[in-house]
């Protein structure tokens, strides 16, 4: 397998604050792999942060892509979990370098929340070679196929999982184009027999975001092979 049978989402973030350092430290207890979202700051620092406002996740306002990264580390991107007190919006690089220490394993989404998604897979290319990781332990993905394209062409050997949404038009096509390991759906959206057929060309599937005992042991018997949640293991299985 490409990756576990459960993955734990932005960390664990039903649990604690998510694509966050007290986060990581919860989820290694739980989790081999993690997923994390890469995002760039208007000084071209590659940080994890999912959305494109920082008006949800954190007490400031705006775009992360419009903050620098000294301006960002001013926030608290803990707005649910008080026991975990402030947390800051961390570096990839400093993720990584946790990541060594702990020796996990992760899902890198490369998000496209602005313009500059090919700057920022250039990023994260190039602060994945700066560091010590095992490539291995690595899989990439986006939603964005551009991104795909442009990270398959400049590592070829880089394992890929393919994201879609609500819309898997030309789902087969796509994934070919980029060479992916992997096909990842949104788990309230599956198609009639997209399953089948994706395993058929070789594909492991693995859907997001699956938080209860009922939808994981269905999508397991449909045969997926892995699942992302919010929740510490045992909750769902």
């Amino acid at each position: 397998m490409l990756m576990d049978k459960i993955i734990g989402h932005r960390g664990i973030c039903g649990v604690a604050p998510e694509n966050t350092m007290a986060g990581f430290y919860i989820a290694k207890k739980y989790f081999k792999w993690i997923e994390i979202d890469t995002c760039l700051t208007s000084d071209e620092k590659v940080v994890l942060f999912h959305d494109e406002s920082l008006d949800k996740l954190t007490n400031g306002t705006g775009k992360i892509s419009d903050k620098t990264f000294k301006e960002l580390q001013e926030l608290n991107v803990n707005m649910k979990f008080p026991e975990h007190g402030d947390c800051k919006i961390p570096l990839l690089v400093d993720f990584l370098d946790f990541v060594i220490k702990n020796d996990m394993c992760v899902n890198v989404e490369i998000k496209d929340n602005d313009k500059r998604w090919k700057l920022l897979t250039d990023k994260v290319i190039e602060t994945i070679e700066k560091s010590k990781i095992n490539i291995e332990n690595l899989l990439f993905s986006s939603f964005n196929h551009n991104v795909l394209m442009h990270l398959s062409k400049k590592k070829p050997n880089w394992k890929i999982g393919h994201l879609f949404y609500s819309d898997t038009t030309d789902w087969q096509k796509k994934c070919k184009a980029v060479n992916a390991k992997s096909i990842h759906l949104y788990n309230k959206n599956i198609p009639e027999n997209i399953i089948s057929q994706a395993k058929n060309m070789g594909l492991e599937v693995y859907c997001y975001t699956v938080n209860n005992k009922s939808e994981y042991k269905k999508l397991i018997d449909l045969g997926v092979d892995g699942v992302f949640t919010d929740e510490k293991p045992e909750t769902i299985i």
